[in-house]
């Protein structure tokens, strides 16, 4: 079957190989047997060869930073996964009926002040109302949320017994670690990409490398032929 699509002859290492040599007798004929340079015009031919080598270093960075990138994005990945699991089993937990938060108090000869204990009851209401509200508007994995801002979660209801507050700080920190996670995949995943200016480096970076080896070959041959 006949494809429209095809590999270019610097992808490939036997039409590159060819390349290279070619240039090497098209620099030899030129450069060595033609024009023959002297030494001083030899040594300036060290400012090309260097500078192909050196525009090569900028596909060899980019193609570095893809793959470390690339690799640290799957990294974020499976740690954001792991995040978001341990952010909803603190959540279930606080969610879940008869538990910590959401339970009913009873009075007992140790209890204290009615009225104080109204505001208690008051107050673990609305945090459980707040954790049930969470857990149902939250799904069960990650798989396509990002980040959860403040923003897709209901106003926190306001609390003054510490042991609330801490309940509703560890939420709010494995959520915090969550978010950190995706931020650093993403991070990376633009990391991973290439701009097209890249591209176009890796892709003539074999022909620039043919060219400066080829230059400096010649160059070696010439001033081999000056003596």
């Amino acid at each position: 079957m006949h494809s429209d699509f095809s590999l270019p002859f610097q992808a490939e290492i036997w039409p590159l190989l060819l390349f290279f040599f070619v240039l090497l007798i098209v620099f030899d004929l030129v450069l060595v047997r033609w024009l023959k340079l002297g030494r001083i015009a030899w040594k300036r031919v060290d400012y090309v060869w260097l500078g192909f080598s050196a525009i090569g270093l900028v596909g060899a960075a980019s193609q570095a930073r893809q793959f470390v990138a690339s690799n640290l994005v799957r990294v974020y990945d499976e740690r954001s996964m792991a995040a978001y699991s341990i952010a909803r089993f603190v959540l279930d937990d606080d969610a879940k009926d008869n538990g910590y938060v959401c339970r009913t108090f009873v009075r007992s000869q140790y209890s204290p002040p009615p009225e104080e204990m109204g505001r208690a009851q008051r107050e673990n209401d609305a945090a459980c109302h707040w954790f049930k509200s969470v857990a149902a508007l939250l799904p069960k994995d990650s798989r396509n949320l990002g980040l959860l801002s403040d923003q897709l979660l209901p106003a926190q209801p306001q609390v003054d017994r510490r042991d609330l507050k801490e309940t509703f700080d560890e939420f709010r920190k494995t959520v915090g670690e969550y978010n950190e996670a995706v931020r650093m995949r993403s991070d990376n995943e633009n990391a991973a990409a290439r701009s097209d200016l890249e591209n176009t480096l890796i892709i003539i970076f074999p022909l620039l490398l043919a060219i400066a080896l080829a230059l400096r070959i010649t160059k070696v041959t010439g001033e081999i032929k000056l003596g």
